[in-house]
């Protein structure tokens, strides 16, 4: 918990919200190299990721390398973060902070388990300024895990259809 002193001189606790969403990836359905390129290409990522309207992501980069940057808009609430990557060990995990409206880290983990792969993504996160911290409190945290989770199934139902279709990857337009 960050304290602090904001224009009006007294001191206003901004509280962290962690959180860690998990999804088993059956090694059936696909190998740590093809559940990775489907995080590290920027261009995959936004695609399953995002759920125009209401939050879409963009990229100047092609791959979440050290550095790259990618900005997340919402509508409802209406606000926008960037993630930038900090650290990128392939096929294990991908480190970013987060910068904008909304400040932290974000880490998505591919850990090997006997059943297959457990994508874990972890999450800390606050609102930059107390107003800012506030709005992100009262309007998108609810929202936020349950639509992590969500669209990690259908990272899963990606993957699942290239086993389906004999395919290596599947163009898939969120």
């Amino acid at each position: 918990m960050d304290t602090v002193d904001y224009k009006s001189h007294k001191n206003v606790e901004i509280s962290n919200v962690e959180f860690d969403v998990t999804e088993l990836i059956k090694t059936e359905e696909g190998s740590p190299e093809v559940i990775f390129d489907y995080i590290y290409d920027l261009t995959k990522f936004t695609k399953w990721f995002s759920f125009f309207p209401f939050i879409w992501g963009s990229s100047k980069s092609k791959y979440w390398d050290v550095g790259n940057e990618v900005k997340f808009k919402c509508s409802i609430p209406p606000f926008s973060y960037i993630l930038r990557c900090v650290e990128v060990v392939p096929n294990k995990y991908i480190l970013s902070e987060i910068h904008g409206f909304l400040k932290g880290s974000f880490k998505i983990e591919l850990i090997p388990t006997e059943d297959g792969i457990l994508l874990d993504k972890k999450l800390i996160v606050s609102g930059k300024t107390p107003i800012g911290n506030s709005y992100y409190m009262t309007g998108a945290k609810r929202m936020h895990k349950p639509y992590v989770k969500w669209r990690l199934k259908i990272l899963k139902r990606i993957l699942r259809g290239n086993i389906i279709n004999k395919r290596e990857y599947i163009d898939y337009g969120a």
